[in-house]
C-alpha cells in the first residue's frame, strides 16, 4: 500500500502574513550572516499523483544558501536548490488512471528569496569564546523561480500521442512556504532541518495539464538538512 498524505497548504499560507511583523522589532547591533549547504529530498503533487504526495517517489535534492539576520525575529535567505521529480500513473488508486499509464521524470532547479520568522527571537553567536547552544524554530515564506527539463511519456500505443503538450512551459514562479528548526552547535556552526511546499503559478511542473486536470496547479516540495557557517559584520 502506498503511503500518502494530503498537503496542508492552508496552514502554511498563514506564514506569509506573519513575516511582516518584523517591522516592530529592533535591529541587531551587528548584522549576522550564514553561508552553507542544503541536502535532502524533493517530491511533487500534481496530475500524476492523485492530489496527494507519494512518498516513495521522493528523490535526492541539494543546494546552497545564504542567510542574513538583521533583527532577532527576522532572517532573510537566498537559496538555490536542485533536485529530481518523478511520478507515474501506476501509483494511482484509480484503475482508469493506471490504465492511462502516464509518467514523468525531470530535474528541477529553484532560486528563491524567503523570509524566516524566528519564533523565539533568538540569534546565533559568532564571536570567539562567546558560544551558547541556540535552538531557533522558524516559519518561512517567499518567492522563487523554478525550471524543469523533462517531458512526460505515455504508452507507445496511445493515439494520438499527447506529449509534449502545446503551450507547455518549463519556467515558472513559485511561493515557498514551510517550517524548520535551527540549532547552533558550535561557535561558528549551525545545523537545521526544514520542510517546505512550493505553490506554483503553473500546471506544467510535470508537463501535464490539458491531458490531466487543467483547473489545478502543481506543487513541489523540498525537505532536508542545512549546515551553515556563521559570522558577523561590523556594528552599524
Amino acid at each position: 500500500m502506498h503511503k500518502r498524505i494530503f498537503l496542508t497548504s492552508q496552514s502554511l499560507l498563514r506564514a506569509a502574513t506573519i513575516v511582516v511583523f518584523f517591522l516592530s522589532f529592533s535591529p541587531l547591533s551587528k548584522a549576522q550572516f550564514e553561508v552553507g549547504v542544503f541536502v535532502g529530498g524533493a517530491n511533487y503533487q500534481g496530475d500524476l499523483a492523485d492530489g496527494v504526495i507519494i512518498w516513495q517517489e521522493s528523490k535526492p535534492a541539494f543546494g546552497a544558501l545564504l542567510r542574513y539576520t538583521p533583527m532577532p525575529y527576522l532572517t532573510l535567505r537566498a537559496n538555490y536548490i536542485q533536485g529530481k521529480l518523478t511520478a507515474t500513473d501506476y501509483n494511482s488508486k484509480f484503475v482508469t488512471t493506471r490504465q492511462r499509464g502516464y509518467s514523468f521524470s525531470s530535474n528541477i532547479r529553484e532560486f528563491a528569496v524567503v523570509g524566516e520568522f524566528n519564533v523565539l527571537g533568538k540569534t546565533n553567536s559568532a564571536n570567539y569564546g562567546d558560544f551558547s547552544f541556540v535552538f531557533n524554530p522558524y516559519i518561512f515564506a517567499g518567492l522563487g523561480v523554478a525550471s524543469t527539463d523533462g517531458t512526460p511519456v505515455a504508452p507507445e500505443d496511445t493515439k494520438p500521442y499527447p506529449f509534449p503538450e502545446q503551450g507547455a512551459k518549463n519556467v515558472f514562479l513559485s511561493i515557498p512556504l514551510g517550517l524548520g528548526m535551527k540549532f547552533q552547535v558550535a561557535e561558528f556552526l549551525s545545523i537545521g532541518i526544514e520542510w517546505g511546499g512550493r505553490a506554483t503559478f503553473s500546471d506544467y511542473v510535470d508537463g501535464v495539464s490539458k491531458n490531466g486536470n487543467p483547473n489545478k496547479n502543481d506543487w513541489y516540495m523540498f525537505g532536508g538538512l542545512t549546515l551553515t557557517y556563521c559570522f558577523e559584520s561590523g556594528g552599524y
